[in-house]
């Protein structure tokens, strides 16, 4: 990012993911950056650009890697920020989180894009988030990459023949992607990618650049909805009656403000099952009783049964 795109970011209400991921001597993705020919060159550079923004109101984060192999400098562009920035985060993105990348970020997260693999679907990124998860030892924010591109603008074989299943995701992927990563205890979403929206190889039916951003804003503006609460307080799962299904996702928080006392169920289904489930001690409760609950992310509120034992 140059100053001025930095600048408008600021302008237009946007933070950033500062992208330093590609500062490396060794196997250099140049695109626009400088020939960095040892590692003098790189560590100079890097540090320049941590000491040039890292004060700037836009800035989210530091993106340090972006499916690179585990390497050593990965660790060490760790430490370079750590000694020049407190306020901010680093952030990594994988294909699939192992043990040897959580000492080169404070955040971690993975791209796993299963629309238009054979074999696969939506309901894959469950595993693919509660696998970073499990890794981690749940000690580090996950921030995923979800998929909101078709596979056909990167030419994926699967995507030529004719039975192909390669598409823009929908709408109902889209939604159940984020919600299942949420479940599965991500604290922040990103989607790949917008540029990609407006590629013509794009399989997205009659739908435009825009109406996709359109799309995909409805689905960012639901879970922004409930923001203020998934950074709240974590709540004792309930208890669900019988055995819990396989295709159910829980996660639960309290209220914030005046709505303090109130225990939210994030309900998840992962698209390989359904039917009705009966919770019971919502919010370790214990012996006090649920007196009322409400669905509240549908189009109107709809009120759910409460049983005479509050279940």
């Amino acid at each position: 990012c140059t100053q001025a795109q930095m600048d408008t970011a600021h302008a237009s209400g946007i933070k950033v993911a500062f992208s330093l991921k590609d500062i490396f001597h060794v196997d250099q993705r140049v695109g626009m950056l400088p020939r960095l020919d040892n590692g003098t060159a790189e560590e100079r550079y890097f540090k320049s650009r941590v000491a040039a923004f890292k004060d700037h109101p836009a800035l989210l984060c530091w993106y340090l890697n972006d499916e690179r192999k585990p390497h050593p400098n990965l660790h060490t562009h760790q430490q370079w920020v750590v000694e020049l920035d407190e306020n901010h985060p680093t952030w990594q993105v994988v294909t699939g989180m192992q043990n040897a990348y959580l000492a080169s970020s404070d955040v971690n997260g993975v791209d796993y894009y299963p629309i238009g693999y054979e074999g696969q679907n939506a309901s894959n990124e469950r595993g693919s988030v509660e696998t970073a998860m499990r890794v981690s030892d749940r000690a580090r924010p996950n921030w995923p990459a979800l998929q909101v591109m078709d596979w056909t603008v990167y030419n994926r074989p699967e995507c030529k023949r004719k039975a192909n299943t390669c598409h823009t995701p929908t709408y109902a992927e889209v939604r159940s992607m984020s919600w299942q990563a949420i479940a599965a205890g991500s604290q922040g979403l990103f989607y790949y990618s917008l540029y990609d929206l407006a590629k013509p190889q794009n399989l997205n039916g009659d739908l435009s650049a825009r109406e996709e951003w359109a799309r995909l804003s409805k689905v960012a503006a639901e879970v922004v909805q409930f923001a203020p609460i998934l950074m709240s307080t974590r709540a004792v799962a309930p208890t669900v009656a019988g055995r819990a299904p396989n295709w159910l996702m829980l996660r639960s928080h309290w209220g914030v403000g005046i709505n303090a006392s109130l225990c939210y169920i994030f309900a998840v289904n992962d698209g390989t099952g359904g039917g009705a489930v009966t919770f019971s001690d919502v919010g370790g409760n214990g012996s006090r009783a649920v007196q009322e609950a409400t669905v509240i992310n549908e189009d109107v509120d709809r009120a759910l049964p409460v049983a005479s034992g509050g279940s």
